[in-house]
């Protein structure tokens, strides 16, 4: 029973990492994320590379740190992470999560919902890391998200944050 569990985890990864060529998931960051949700002004998108880096596959959800379902959530934010398939000219959606950030200055905590693949830690709840939640106290300076406090004089990122490697 273990071992057929063990192999179909590792199918289910290697497939996982198939699907992807290789890029983003296996090297790092997603080559695109949107962001959408309450008090956004429509779909935000970030293509700085610098930005990124943050949303990488176990990176932006603690994995160490799956939690059980929390009630009462309210709405969250869908981030969708993307690869580029330069051979394609296409951006590949291949991973959904739904962020919801933290009222009381803990962490904020996400449900990896999946989208084109899956692994064993999709369909789960899991605390945000740090960098995670930092970088999307960032993206919703420049928005009225509600659930942050806003500096007035602090910058945001604008409507469309795009510093992209790759055409549109």
């Amino acid at each position: 029973m273990i071992s057929k569990k063990l192999y179909l985890s590792a199918l289910a990864l290697s497939l996982y990492f198939i699907l992807a060529s290789g890029s983003a998931l296996a090297k790092g960051p997603p080559d695109k994320v949107t962001i959408e949700g309450p008090g956004l002004p429509g779909e935000v998108e970030i293509t700085d590379p610098r930005l990124l880096q943050p949303f990488s596959f176990f990176l932006f959800e603690d994995i160490r740190y799956r939690i059980p379902p929390p009630p009462n959530r309210g709405q969250g934010y869908v981030i969708t992470r993307y690869i580029y398939r330069k051979a394609q000219g296409e951006w590949i959606p291949w991973d959904r999560l739904i962020y919801y950030p933290s009222r009381n200055g803990s962490p904020g905590i996400v449900f990896l919902e999946g989208l084109n693949v899956w692994t064993e830690y999709h369909g789960y709840w899991y605390l945000v890391s740090p960098e995670g939640d930092r970088t999307m106290r960032q993206i919703f300076r420049g928005h009225p998200a509600p659930c942050f406090k806003q500096n007035s004089t602090s910058r945001g990122l604008g409507h469309r944050a795009r510093v992209s490697r790759y055409p549109e």
